[in-house]
């Protein structure tokens, strides 16, 4: 995944409006532009991908973000997040 020395950020759901995706790319922006090294590491699909996608390139992050897909097996993608964070 290319995550080697960096510092990562991890989510894990659905791409809906309910997991306030947009409000987590905001707070990754803001952590990217004070550590160049951290990468977000996303997990899961849903209706909101592409407009997810959208801000992310739109803000520049293309290069800091790992989306992983949909996966029943997650424990590897555990072992190599930094930090987990679950937005509300």
């Amino acid at each position: 995944m290319n995550i080697e020395n960096c510092f990562v950020i991890g989510h894990i759901g659905r791409d809906e409006y309910q997991k306030n995706h947009e409000f987590l790319i905001d707070i990754f922006n803001a952590l990217y532009k004070k550590d160049k090294s951290a990468k977000l590491l996303r997990v899961g699909y849903g209706s909101l991908k592409e407009k997810m996608w959208s801000k992310i390139e739109k803000l520049s992050l293309r290069e800091a973000v790992i989306d992983a897909g949909a996966t029943e097996d997650i424990i590897p993608l555990y072992n190599a997040i930094d930090c987990f964070v679950i937005v509300l």
